[in-house]
This record gives C-alpha cells, sequence and structure tokens, in this order.
C-alpha cells in the first residue's frame, strides 16, 4: 500500500515538474553573480556596475590581492596595511587607491602586475621613500598622490618614470621636505600639475627651490632642488599655498603669469607681482590669501586682467580696492578680513563678490542717475561686519539675479524703502542682523525665504502694518535678541480676537515653518496656534514662567524653552503639539522634580547636554537634583503613583455594570442547577392518611 501512495505522488507531481522551463534553474552556471567568484568580495564592497572594489574596515587584513577581471578601481581605506600587498595579474586595473593604512614599504616589483595604471593615490600613509625601478614601467601613469607622508628627503624618492611620460598631476602637499634631490642624480618629473602646499618651501625661483633649514641639513646645498626648464613649460597648475616662510622672487613672475591656476597663498610675495596682471597673462584663478604683499600695493588694488576669473585677496590687510569694467571676465572675488574703507566695484560679469569684515562706510557700487543697474549677474553679495550706515536710493536697481545678501553687524539706522526694487528682485535669503533698525519697511520680495532681523532694536509696534504681504514665500524668520518685539502684544483670549500684534500678520505666512523669538525678554507667551505649519519655535533665554501648550502650533516638532523661568510643563504631554514634537529644549530651567517630567523624558534623552548635571536639574524642596539621576530614581515610585490614583467615574460605572452582569449569570447558573436537581428526583408530595382500623369478624 505504501509503495502504491508513493508511486501515485511521483506519477501527480512529476508533470508539473517537468512544465517548468530550464530557465528558471537557479544554477551558478547559468545565473552567476560575479562578486561570489571572488574570495576578495566576500569582505569588500564590489561593484562591477562601477567597476569598482572598496575594503574598509580595520578587521581586514589583506596580504595578497587577486581582483576580478572587471575591476578598474580598487580603494584600500582605514585598514592596518604596513606593506604593499602583492597583486595578481590585473590589466584591467586602472585607480589605485590607499588611504589612511599606515602604508611605509613598497617593495619595487609591486606595480609589475598592474601595467595600466593610471592613478596612484597614496595620499595619508607613512611612506618616506619610493624604490628607483617602482614607477620605472608605468607608461600609463597620469597622476601621483603622495600628500601628508612622511617623506623628508626627496631623494629618496625617485621619480623614474618612462621617458617621455608627463604627469598630469603631481601632489606633495603636507610632507616634511628637508632635503632636496642630489645635483646630477635625479630629475623632477614633468607634470602638468604640481601641488607643494605646506612642504616646508623656503624659496622659489624661476630655475630652484629651496626648503626651510634643519638641523639635519643646514646648508642650502642640500635644500636645493633644481627645476628643469621643461617643468616650466608644461606646466598648468601650481599651488604653493601654505607655506609661510616661502619668499617668491620676482624672477618667476613671468612663469607664473603664464598657468591657468596659481595659490599663493600664505606666502611672501616680491614687488613684481603686478607682472601676474599684465595683458598677455593666462591666469584664471589667483589665490592669494593671507599673502605678504608690499605696502605700495595695499594702498589701492586696482589689479586684474581680461582672463582672470576667481580671485581671493582675503586678509593681507588692502586698504582700498578699485576693480572696474577691465575684469570683465571676473566672476568670484573674495576681500573678506581686509581694512578697506573704501571700495568700488564695476566688474560686470561677477557672480559672488564676499567684502564682509572690512571698514567699507560707503556702498561699493556705482549709484545715482545712470551708474544702477549693471551687475546684473550678482548672485551673492556679502557686506557683513562693516560700518555701513545707510544704503542709498536704487542701491539695489539692476541686481536682477541677487539671490543672497547679507548687511549683518553694520550701523544700519534705517532701511529705505526706495533701496529695494519693488520687481525684477530675485532676493532668497536677506540678512540685516545686529544693526541699529527700529523699524522694518513694507518689501516686495515675493521670492523671499530667509528673514533674518536678529540683534536690532525692533519693538512690537516696528512690524506692524502689512509687512508680511509682500513675502509670501517666507520660511525662515529670525527675531532674536530684539527684547521689544513682544512687548505690546497681549495673550490672545480663547476666540483669538486680540489682533493688535504684528503676530496676527505674520500668521498669514503659509509657508513659515521657523521662528526665533529668542532673548526677547518675553515674559508671557502669546497665542500661536494661528501658525499651521510651523515646526520650528526658539523661545530659549526669555523671562517665561509658565505656558499654556495648548497655545503651541500643532504641527510644532522643535520646541526650544532653554534658560526661561519654567517650574512646571503643565499640560504639555495632554496638547495636540505633543504629538508631533521630536526635540524639547528645557535646559537651564528651574524645574520641580515632580511625575509629570516623565511624560517629557524621551524627548529630553535626545539632548546632547541631558546628563549634564550644571544645565538639566529640578527642584525638591529647595534641593537642587540633577534631573537624570532624579527621574532614574524616582521611576517606581511616580509609576506606583500613577497606578494609584483614584478611579474616574467612567471607571466606576464599568466596574458596576460588569459586577452586576456577573451576579446576574451567577444566580442565573444557579437557578438553573437548582432546577435540574428538583427534576432528577423521582417522588410525588402527597397528603397524609391514617390507616383505616376495620372490626374484628369471626372466623
Amino acid at each position: 500500500m505504501i509503495k502504491i501512495s508513493i508511486f501515485f505522488i511521483l506519477t501527480c507531481f512529476t508533470p508539473l515538474i517537468t512544465s517548468f522551463p530550464p530557465a528558471i534553474s537557479f544554477s551558478p552556471y547559468k545565473f552567476s553573480l560575479p562578486q561570489e567568484h571572488h574570495s576578495i568580495c566576500k569582505y569588500c564592497l564590489c561593484d562591477q556596475h562601477q567597476k569598482s572594489v572598496i575594503c574598509a574596515g580595520a578587521h581586514i587584513l589583506i596580504n595578497t590581492v587577486h581582483l576580478p577581471p572587471w575591476a578598474a578601481s580598487f580603494h584600500v581605506h582605514n585598514i592596518t596595511l604596513p606593506r604593499m600587498p602583492h597583486f595578481g595579474y590585473s590589466p584591467s586595473l586602472k585607480v589605485l587607491r590607499i588611504n589612511y593604512c599606515g602604508l611605509s614599504e613598497i617593495h619595487p616589483l609591486s606595480f609589475v602586475p598592474l601595467p595600466n595604471l593610471e592613478t596612484i593615490h597614496l595620499a595619508d600613509n607613512e611612506l618616506n621613500e619610493l624604490s628607483e625601478s617602482l614607477l620605472s614601467r608605468m607608461e600609463k601613469l597620469r597622476i601621483l598622490n603622495l600628500a601628508r607622508n612622511r617623506i623628508l628627503n626627496l631623494s629618496n624618492v625617485e621619480f623614474a618614470l618612462p621617458d617621455g611620460l608627463i604627469l598630469e598631476q603631481l601632489v606633495l602637499d603636507g610632507n616634511p621636505i628637508r632635503f632636496g634631490f642630489k645635483e646630477g642624480v635625479y630629475k623632477w618629473p614633468v607634470t602638468r600639475q604640481v601641488h607643494m602646499a605646506d612642504t616646508r618651501m623656503e624659496k622659489l625661483n624661476g630655475s630652484h627651490i629651496v626648503f626651510e633649514s634643519s638641523p639635519m641639513c643646514i646648508s642650502e646645498d642640500c635644500r636645493y632642488l633644481s627645476i628643469p626648464s621643461t617643468f616650466w613649460s608644461h606646466l598648468v597648475t601650481a599651488d604653493f599655498g601654505s607655506n609661510p616662510e616661502l619668499n617668491i622672487h620676482s624672477s618667476v613672475m613671468p612663469f607664473l603669469a603664464n598657468l591657468t591656476a596659481l595659490n599663493l597663498a600664505e606666502t611672501h610675495l616680491p614687488t613684481g607681482l603686478s607682472a601676474l596682471f599684465h595683458l598677455e597673462s593666462n591666469l584664471r584663478h589667483l589665490d592669494l590669501h593671507k599673502a605678504k604683499l608690499e605696502e605700495e600695493m595695499l594702498e589701492h588694488w586696482h589689479y586684474c586682467n581680461g582672463r582672470l576669473e576667481w580671485l581671493d585677496i582675503s586678509e593681507i590687510y588692502l586698504k582700498e580696492l578699485n576693480l572696474g569694467t577691465s575684469c570683465s571676465s571676473l566672476q568670484w572675488l573674495f576681500a573678506s578680513g581686509n581694512r578697506m574703507t573704501k571700495a568700488t566695484i564695476d566688474s560686470r560679469g561677477l557672480r559672488v563678490l564676499h567684502l564682509d569684515r572690512n571698514e567699507l562706510t560707503s556702498w561699493p557700487f556705482p549709484s545715482g542717475p545712470g551708474m544702477t543697474g549693471k551687475l546684473r549677474q550678482l548672485e551673492t553679495l556679502l557686506l557683513g561686519t562693516n560700518r555701513l550706515t545707510s544704503l542709498p536710493e536704487d542701491s539695489l536697481k539692476g541686481f536682477v539675479a541677487l539671490t543672497s545678501l547679507d548687511l549683518s553687524n553694520n550701523k544700519l539706522l534705517e532701511l529705505h524703502k526706495d533701496a529695494f526694487p519693488s520687481v525684477e528682485l530675485e532676493l532668497r535669503y536677506l540678512n540685516i542682523s545686529f544693526n541699529l533698525l527700529d523699524k522694518f519697511p513694507e518689501l516686495v520680495l515675493p521670492k523671499l525665504q530667509v528673514l533674518d532681523l536678529s540683534g536690532n532694536e525692533l519693538g512690537s509696534m516696528s512690524l506692524g502694518g502689512k509687512i508680511f504681504i509682500g513675502m509670501p514665500n517666507l520660511q525662515h524668520l529670525h527675531l532674536n535678541k530684539n527684547p521689544g518685539v513682544l512687548e505690546d502684544c497681549r495673550i490672545y483670549d480663547e476666540e483669538g480676537d486680540d489682533t493688535e500684534c504684528w503676530l496676527e500678520e505674520a500668521k498669514e505666512l503659509e509657508k513659515l515653518t521657523e521662528l526665533d523669538l529668542a532673548e526677547c525678554e518675553i515674559k508671557n507667551l502669546p497665542n500661536l496656534r494661528g501658525f499651521q505649519k510651523l515646526q520650528s519655535l526658539n523661545l530659549a533665554e526669555n523671562e517665561i514662567d509658565q505656558f499654556d501648550s495648548f497655545q503651541f502650533p500643532k504641527n510644532i516638532m522643535n520646541l526650544n524653552l532653554r534658560n526661561n523661568k519654567i517650574h512646571s510643563i503643565g499640560n504639555l504631554s495632554l496638547a495636540p503639539a505633543f504629538t508631533n514634537l521630536q526635540n524639547l529644549d528645557l535646559a537651564e530651567n528651574p524645574l520641580s522634580c515632580d511625575c509629570s517630567l516623565f511624560s517629557v523624558l524621551k524627548l529630553l534623552q535626545r539632548q546632547t547636554d541631558f546628563e549634564d548635571r550644571s544645565i538639566y536639574y529640578c527642584f525638591a524642596e529647595n534641593w537642587q537634583h540633577p534631573l537624570k539621576s532624579y527621574l532614574e530614581s524616582a521611576e517606581h515610585y511616580c509609576d506606583t503613583q500613577r497606578t494609584s490614583y483614584g478611579p474616574s467615574i467612567w471607571s466606576v460605572l464599568f466596574n458596576f455594570l460588569g459586577l452586576l452582569i456577573t451576579c446576574l449569570l451567577v444566580a442565573f447558573v444557579f437557578a438553573f442547577i437548582l432546577l435540574k436537581i428538583y427534576k432528577a428526583i423521582d417522588c410525588k408530595l402527597v397528603s397524609y392518611a391514617p390507616v383505616p382500623q376495620e372490626n374484628p369478624v369471626e372466623v
């Protein structure tokens, strides 16, 4: 019988099994995943689509590497790897990156199995030398990056490249070089980009480089690096910045002027710097920030050329700046942190202009009839931390592309409405914080998203009128450090009829998500329920001692009440705002130690300084307790308190009904049982009658 059943089952299911086509077979020979056939892919991230293999993590040990045949990039990061691993033959590999691995030794034949390498990126390791034959066969090498290693002696780094090879990029940044090449033995490689920032360079001229002296090498003969003429003829980009002792000789200026990008930040520049700006100069990108220039150049800067696109002259103690229409290609200009009292900017192609942290007292652009409206490509303008007292009429007229304007930390007493055109302005970010404004005009800024008016002297009537009507897209409003901004605002009644406050107008901002009212000396919290989209509210460092949580917006997610006078959180856990609340800051408040704090414990634990007893604390019987310790010790007590509260009327009613129903059920069951017992007894109840007595009969 068993055999017949098995035969029947096989007979039924065999057609079903054989009906599936072979294509759905899960045989690895039909559906092979490349990383499954390579052991390295068990420990590293293999991406055949990107043709890359990435190994990271201190738990991995690498001795021998056999890469998949499709791998074009191999990146090793943050792995203990004191020696270069042995590679299997990988002709497809083009990019090798080994970073933060403590690599200190490379065998001369390490790259033989990698004949087609184009990029060798060994930055941030412990290398101090390269052997002579290491790069001799790298005929396709284009980028060699040895930045931030421990290379002291360039004689130990033998750039024995194949004849005629021109590197695209050679990076030696951050190496503490003390010795140059031995004369007549080694030659400097030809490259299109050289990066030698922070390499202890001391001198640079057209024929050689001298590094700073050290106890190991005092004479210039051992610190000398000869530069062949072919080096300058192929060079396009050079970075010699962050060498504070570097003195650049005027003889090298013609060579530098032929470059496309040049970084001379934090160096000593000669009098002949003007050669970089002659009409035939090819410079497009020039970084001179924190460079030490001759005093004559600092008095009045007017240097530019027709090709220059990017110029950084920040923190060079510049006193006056004048750039006219000859700088037609200039798009990015950074002149922050100088001593400029006057600037005249008329470069029509500017897109980004930083003039912050200077001493400007007047508007740096031509103004007046026929002079405005010419900087039509300017997108970002930073004029913060200057001494501006006002903006001229039509000062922003024609700035049709301006999206970000920073006028913070000036001395603006008044902001004229005429300074901002009513049409064409694309402004999205406006920062007028930390000025002396006591009134803000009604501006038409339809695309404005961020308005920062913090640190002024604005009162509750300063924002009156219809100032927010022209800002329908405003999302972030910063009014912190304006002590009187809510001074005349009364707490709204339950119907919300009190409208004598700018908050009533601000409620019309349908896209407002952030409101900052910190340090405004607020004592009574007004009704903010009308801000339907508000998600972040900052009320820190005020004088609030109590609040009604039902006055918070229902969609609030971040609430900052730090450093107030709050004793109790009140009905916060019952308010609609508590539903979406994700971040609550109650630090530096004299909270009372009570069980209501447990309702917001999870929110408080998200604060990074919650465990700091000097910031989060509570008071009980005039004793100050660390809030975290109190909540831990009182957890059991508060749980008992919550369960020992008297029952509500509804619970009493339900309990009574339950008891009544139970009693009825018990009575019904008892009666049913008695009835069954009664019917089970087979007897009848009858009346008693005595036995009849008859007279005796004689027989």
